[in-house]
This record gives C-alpha cells, structure tokens and sequence, in this order.
C-alpha cells in the first residue's frame, strides 16, 4: 500500500509531509499450515477399545488454506509394520486450528510408535513452508 506516491502513475502525490519516508507499507499474505499436538484418542484406552491417532492441525497465516491433505505416517517400531493414511481438509481460516483423527489407523496396544504428520506435502504455497512436519514417539499401553 503506498500513501501520497509522488511516482508519475499516481498523480495525487502533491501532498507536502513532515517525513516523506514513511508512506509504504508491506506485509506477506497467506496462509502458513503448521501441526501442533498429536496424541491419542482415547488418551489413556482401555480394554479392547479402538486407538486413533489426532493431530492439532493449525492455520498460522493471515488467509485461508483450502482442499489441502494432511499425511500420517506411523511405524511401529516393536512390530516392524508402517502404516500410511491421507485425510483431506476442505478449509482452514485464518488462525484457527482443528484436531484431525484418522480413524483408518487403528493402533494396537504395547506397542512403540513413531508417528509423523505432515500438513501439506504438496499443495498450498505458504509463509513458512518449515513448519508442517511434527514426529513423535508413542508407547501405547492399554489400562485395565
């Protein structure tokens, strides 16, 4: 955004000022998807309950991100088995954040688990393209 441009284009720029040096403003636009928390839901399961991986799946960006995938990869390091699931998300605004569950990977109990997520692997052009992977490892064990 320019204020009072003296350039040639803009042939309202007669306006005299105390400082000339501060008409221009500039602010990158977009959206910046990030993953925050990731656990398990429920927390502590019991029992023969199904265990579902969630992620915080966050906007951190001034625009709206739409029809983006978010990637789950687990791998269970006490099975030696890798499971893969791709959710698609239809929109996320400004600032808000959605707890994703991918009920395709159910977990199984006692076992160790390293799980990744990835909010866009390959869609959406960002403000920080360095914040869409969050990896963690799970000890999943259930209570009686």
């Amino acid at each position: 955004m320019i204020a009072d441009s003296k350039r040639e284009e803009h042939k309202w720029g007669e306006i005299e000022e105390i400082n000339e040096d501060n008409n221009v403003y500039s602010k990158e636009i977009g959206p910046d998807l990030s993953v925050g928390e990731i656990y398990t839901e429920p927390t502590e399961p019991a029992g023969n309950c199904n265990c579902y991986v969630v992620a915080e799946i966050k906007n951190e960006g001034n625009l709206c991100a739409t029809n983006f995938k978010v990637r789950l990869i687990v791998n269970s390091t006490s099975g030696n088995e890798t499971r893969d699931e791709t959710e698609t998300i239809g929109s996320l605004g400004p600032h808000e954040t959605i707890n994703l569950t991918f009920k395709s990977t159910a977990l199984e109990p006692n076992r160790i688990y390293d799980v990744k997520v990835i909010a866009d692997p390959d869609s959406v052009k960002e403000l920080n393209e360095g914040n869409n992977i969050s990896e963690i490892d799970l000890t999943l064990s259930y209570y009686k």
